[in-house]
């Protein structure tokens, strides 16, 4: 997640910057049933508990959004691995 300058979020609430890495274990997101993963990207967090295990802190206005591969599969070097969709949901 960075600003629209493609700046790092300086002191985002939390301290987490990214989901997935070394400072956020897989193991403290709430997967849904079907093993599914809905990862919350909003400048308020979620009051909703679990999302707020999944939420990404955003700044307040325009972001941007980067997925970094640094082992990719095949899929992702092959261009074969679709990513998923995001989702802008308002309220």
């Amino acid at each position: 997640m960075y600003d629209s300058d493609y700046y790092m979020l300086p002191t985002p609430e939390g301290g987490r910057t990214n989901l997935g890495t070394v400072s956020l274990d897989a193991n403290e997101l709430v997967f849904a049933g079907d093993g599914s993963l809905t990862l919350h990207l909003a400048h308020v967090p979620p009051t909703d508990a679990d999302a707020r295990k999944n939420w990404l802190p955003a700044p307040e206005g325009q972001f941007a959004l980067l997925l970094r591969a640094y082992v990719p599969s095949e899929g992702i070097l092959d261009g074969s691995y679709v990513l998923p969709d995001v989702e802008r949901v308002r309220g």
